[in-house]
C-alpha cells in the first residue's frame, strides 16, 4: 500500500513539475493553468512532495532501498510522461478538429 501512495505522490510531483516547465507545450485545463500561473509554489512543492515520498520509503526500507525505489519510480514515470504526452495532445487535436469538421457538415 506504501508503494501506490509513494507512486501517486510522485506522480503529482513529476505533473508540477511538468506543467512549470518553459519548454513544454502546456495544456489548456483549469489545473494546469493554474500551476501555470504559480511556478515558484509549485515547483517548491512538487520538491516537497519528493521529498514526503523518500520519507515514506524511508520508514519502510531504510536508505538504500528507499534512494533507489524513489529513483526507479522516477524514471517510469518520465519516461511514461514523455511518451504519452505527445501522443495525448496528438490524439486530443484529431477528436476536436473532427468535431469542428462534423460541425461544418451538419450546416451545409
Amino acid at each position: 500500500m506504501i508503494i501506490l501512495i509513494v507512486t501517486f505522490i510522485l506522480f503529482v510531483a513529476v505533473f508540477i513539475l511538468y506543467n512549470t516547465s518553459k519548454k513544454a507545450h502546456l495544456g489548456s485545463s483549469r489545473l494546469e493553468k493554474w500551476v501555470q500561473n504559480h511556478p515558484k509554489i509549485m515547483k517548491t512543492s512538487s520538491f516537497t512532495f519528493i521529498l514526503i515520498a523518500f520519507t515514506l520509503l524511508f520508514g519502510e526500507y531504510g536508505f538504500g532501498g528507499s534512494f533507489f525505489s524513489i529513483l526507479l519510480a522516477l524514471m517510469t514515470i518520465l519516461s511514461l510522461q514523455t511518451i504519452l504526452t505527445p501522443i495525448l495532445r496528438y490524439l486530443r487535436e484529431t477528436r476536436e478538429k473532427r468535431k469542428i469538421t462534423e460541425k461544418r457538415n451538419l450546416y451545409q
